[in-house]
């Protein structure tokens, strides 16, 4: 894919779907830097009046073309474009730029030192290690992430300095509007069914990320994921950035190691630093290295840069601690891939080793359901009780023959089916009890 230029500040910038927790940010990201921004919603929200109190003038509904009509670039998503003909129509009429949220990531990324996060997992977490480990370091990056930061309350933010983080998501391809500085590829197993027709299809996604990197920038991965050695085998001369790699892997250039007291990863020089994680789980040890040394390859030392990422503490719904009533423990986490349910629980069991694990399940998307349906079983019998609700559809349609039922068919006798969120809560009430 290929980018265009945005046009200068104070150009006009409208947003189909202004309140969306990721187009809201950008929003005011824009408008911060000095752009006319205008935006378009379905519907009222407490989002949408605190960018009016920022300037950012909003019409309510999608009939009314002006705004859009008179914009230099319009903004949307897959999903708002079907809901707002008429504004695409004005747009058009005037010879307006008409970009996709991923593609005004992009442009935006073109503006700075850019960092981008890829993966099937853990985009979202180790986005936030960089940004607060830049924010650490004094550098107040920019960042676009789709989860919201726990130390800033945002998903998206303004800063002065030279950097911008992104969470690089694959989905609809959008990922692929970026060519970073600096790039983390996490892992590769097969998701978005919905987008991708196979494995192969989804891992050459990634050789073209990867691929897109500019000359002389650099690429951290994990050594022992299998996706990702092979979109390093994929790629070939195409790859013009430093490949720096981590992992227990002997190939791995800096080695992670555990004993006793915990984690330590070992340079190339044959330092060794101790890794310390806020957040739980042998997958945020992964994260925070990776994220350390992104940064280091900012200018700063790995020293410098692991300690400062060491202090992220977390992001919502990501084994989120929400509280504990009548002795029982509640964490949100929004695991719907098969690794992640996996990583998830066993993280709960090395956080309370104690407690009786309650895994509600809701599954996302009947299109990944039905590809994953025995990787799900696996992953959720790990639960001693696992509860599986109706499949959320988000932008499908029931049109694949799938259900909760065919995956609760696949999973131990006693998995608890459920329906919407308060049949799920009275189950739970009658259910729990404390040292769950």
């Amino acid at each position: 894919m290929t980018t265009q230029r945005l046009p200068e500040a104070p150009a006009r910038v409208h947003f189909i779907g202004i309140g969306g927790i990721s187009m809201n940010g950008l929003a005011r990201v824009l408008s911060a830097w000095g752009y006319q921004v205008s935006g378009s919603d379905s519907t009222e929200s407490p989002t949408l009046d605190v960018l009016r109190e920022s300037g950012i003038e909003i019409v309510i509904g999608h009939r009314d073309p002006t705004l859009a009509g008179r914009a230099d670039v319009l903004v949307t998503t897959l999903r708002a474009a079907l809901n707002a003909p008429d504004e695409l129509q004005a747009a058009q009429a005037h010879g307006t730029m008409v970009i996709k949220r991923g593609e005004l990531i992009g442009l935006l990324a073109e503006e700075k030192v850019s960092i981008a996060v890829a993966g099937t997992h853990g985009k979202s977490t180790t986005s936030g290690m960089v940004t607060i480990g830049l924010r650490a370091l004094q550098q107040d990056p920019t960042y676009a992430m789709g989860a919201i930061l726990a130390q800033t309350g945002l998903t998206v933010a303004p800063g002065s300095g030279p950097h911008l983080v992104v969470e690089a998501d694959e989905f609809d391809r959008a990922f692929l509007f970026l060519k970073p500085d600096v790039a983390i590829v996490t892992a590769i197993r097969f998701d978005h069914p919905d987008i991708y027709d196979t494995q192969d299809d989804y891992d050459q996604a990634f050789v073209d990320f990867v691929g897109g990197i500019k000359p002389g920038g650099r690429l951290v991965v994990l050594a022992d994921d299998e996706g990702t050695r092979r979109v390093l085998e994929n790629i070939g001369d195409r790859l013009m950035a430093q490949v720096v790699s981590f992992g227990e892997s002997g190939s791995a250039d800096w080695q992670l190691t555990q004993d006793d007291r915990g984690w330590n990863v070992t340079g190339p020089d044959g330092d060794c630093h101790e890794v310390r994680s806020i957040v739980p789980g042998t997958h945020n040890v992964r994260n925070t290295v990776s994220a350390a040394l992104a940064v280091a390859g900012l200018g700063f030392t790995f020293a410098e840069a692991l300690q400062a990422v060491s202090t992220f503490s977390g992001i919502q719904r990501r084994f989120e601690f929400k509280g504990e009533q009548r002795g029982i423990v509640v964490v949100d986490d929004y695991a719907h891939h098969p690794d992640e349910i996996a990583v998830m629980i066993e993280t709960a069991r090395s956080v309370y080793p104690t407690r009786r694990i309650v895994a509600v399940h809701q599954p996302h998307t009947f299109s990944r359901t039905r590809l994953l349906l025995d990787e799900f079983a696996v992953a959720l019998n790990a639960a001693d009780v696992p509860i599986v609700m109706d499949i959320y559809p988000s932008s499908e349609t029931d049109s694949l023959g799938i259900s909760s039922r065919d995956l609760i068919q696949r999973m131990k006798p006693d998995t608890i089916a459920t329906g919407g969120p308060d049949d799920t809560v009275e189950t739970l009430a009658a259910l729990v009890t404390s040292g769950d």
